[in-house]
């Protein structure tokens, strides 16, 4: 009986010595012995662009019985993280001739004068870039008045007349 203890206690000491032998100086995993240590933290800010446009006043059912001066339309805001364009399409720009942008009834014409927060906006080409932000915020903008005038000069025949502009944003 002595012996299977010797056996026993023999058998614990030789572990027990293994592992103080083994974990000698081990501090865990990924671990470097030094005097000085470091570490980067890091995070990930995904990019945020986004475009407000809220139709406003009489948009739908602008009264063309006869001529009307900066009509509100709309309104335009935007917020994003990054430096960005805005710009605005005319989808019936080829069609307007002299005009750059028109309400359009089958191949009857109304010219528009287009005002984005008071400023015209001249189409060269049926899209235009009218606003670049290098400041970048995650805060909405200052909404921007969207604004229509238009010349009736005699009475126009009878039709739906429509133009549609699309703003867009777009990081730069």
């Amino acid at each position: 009986m002595l012996k299977s203890r010797r056996k026993a206690f023999s058998a614990r000491t030789a572990l027990a010595a293994l592992v103080v032998a083994a974990g000698v100086g081990y501090v865990g995993d990924n671990v470097d012995a030094a005097t000085t240590g470091n570490i980067t933290l890091m995070g990930t800010v995904g990019t945020a662009l986004d475009i407000e446009v809220a139709p406003a006043g009489s948009y739908n059912s602008l009264g063309l019985g006869s001529s009307q001066t900066d009509v509100l339309v709309a309104t335009v805001r935007e917020r994003a993280n990054v430096s960005y364009d805005v710009s605005v399409q005319s989808t019936n720009y080829a069609s307007c001739g002299a005009a750059t942008s028109c309400l359009l009834s089958g191949a009857n014409i109304v010219p528009l004068t287009l005002k984005i927060d008071g400023t015209t906006v001249t189409f060269t080409s049926a899209t235009i870039t009218y606003k670049t932000a290098a400041a970048a915020s995650l805060n909405w903008t200052t909404a921007e008045n969207v604004t229509v005038s238009y010349t009736i000069g005699s009475q126009l025949p009878a039709g739906t007349y429509t133009e549609t502009y699309t703003f867009t944003i777009s990081a730069t």
